[in-house]
């Protein structure tokens, strides 16, 4: 079943382009049909199996950006700022993500947890003692 979708587009562009043959058009239209956009689901399933934290923030990144209105994306905002603060040890940017949720997602559940982070995490430098 799973190559039935690729083989409706491939019979469809030969139709199309006049080719008597399905390898022909193939090669001149290649769209998967099967490759479908993962769900916000999908992709939080995807995140919390990744092993870099890099990859992680990819696929969360995706999920904000992607479906921003999904009940998954809360959630993938809020592990966005844990990974930049607990993993990567990156605290203005995961400030930064926090901020987002705060902004984005303002009744979340996640918003008291991502406060509880921030207790934990170094002191803020101030822009005029910071190094240049």
């Amino acid at each position: 079943m799973p190559h039935r979708p690729r083989l409706f587009v491939v019979l469809a562009a030969c139709a199309l382009l006049g080719c008597s043959k399905p390898k022909q058009a193939q090669h001149t239209f290649s769209l998967d049909v099967g490759q479908a956009t993962p769900s916000a689901s999908e992709l939080l399933g995807q995140a919390e199996s990744a092993h870099s934290p890099e990859e992680r923030l990819a696929l969360l990144h995706r999920i904000v950006s992607t479906y921003p209105d999904s009940p998954q994306a809360p959630v993938a905002q809020f592990m966005v700022g844990s990974i930049l603060l607990e993993e990567l040890k990156r605290p203005e940017e995961a400030r930064e993500a926090f901020q987002a949720l705060r902004e984005r997602y303002p009744s979340s559940e996640w918003i008291d947890d991502a406060d509880k982070l921030l207790d934990s995490a170094p002191p803020r430098v101030p822009d005029s003692l910071s190094l240049q």
